[in-house]
């Protein structure tokens, strides 16, 4: 009987886990996008990415680590999206790379906004009752299938912000380097490497100080509403 509970609890862990991330990668895809072609540039509308379904944007690996190294007991996964291309030729004209920047970090500030909104919903919806909350892995009411959803996009999101604004700003950086004369035949390797080492020397922190200006946002949010 405990075994059986166990394994319902960790089921619908897997559902909430996977149901948050349908729709962060489907509202970021959209969004930069978006973004994209108000920037100039149709490509990712070209290859359907400009739709808020979410079968265009699972990205089969990216679901695969979601559901093979999730924790559903504490609602917490990390997985990712089909990349969505951005031309940097079709993005010209004044403010070229102010543009540019629009494009490349769209998705790292849409995943803030979600991590934001899932965080503020939470503690105008539950309050104090939210850290109680927190360590409670049964499913017997509406309220809490609600706390355990929004518990996932804060976690999975800030995770999201974290590695996309890495991985573009690394691209950003390679593509000025390109764009000014400053090939090196290492450039390839600083690309592929250079998200890897940050995220692995300062991720936790930089996960710690994202989520720390989140909750204040949150705190400011709540003090008005």
């Amino acid at each position: 009987m405990l075994l059986g509970l166990k394994n319902a609890q960790a089921l619908v862990g897997l559902i909430t886990i996977f149901l948050s991330y349908l729709i962060t990668i489907a509202l970021a895809g959209y969004f930069r996008a978006w973004v994209a072609k108000k920037m100039g540039d149709e490509t990712a509308e070209d290859l359907g990415f400009l739709t808020l379904n979410p079968l265009v944007h699972i990205d089969l690996f990216g679901v695969l680590v979601l559901l093979l190294f999730s924790n559903p007991r504490y609602f917490y996964g990390f997985g990712w999206g089909k990349h969505i291309p951005i031309n940097p030729a079709h993005i010209n004209g004044p403010r070229r790379w102010l543009k540019l920047s629009c494009a490349f970090f769209s998705d790292s500030f849409a995943h803030f906004i979600i991590a934001t909104v899932a965080l503020t919903s939470m503690s105008i919806i539950f309050g104090k009752q939210a850290v109680a909350m927190a360590s409670v892995h049964q499913v017997s009411s509406f309220n809490l299938v609600i706390f355990q959803l929004l518990f996932a996009f804060i976690g999975l999101n800030i995770a999201l912000v974290l590695v996309q604004a890495v991985i573009n700003g690394v691209l950003l950086v390679a593509l000025y380097m390109t764009e000014n004369g400053q090939v090196s035949q290492h450039l390839y390797y600083f690309v592929l490497l250079a998200p890897i080492i940050i995220l692995l020397l300062f991720g936790s922190e930089l996960q710690l100080m994202l989520y720390y200006g989140i909750s204040a946002i949150e705190s400011a949010v709540a003090g008005i509403l």
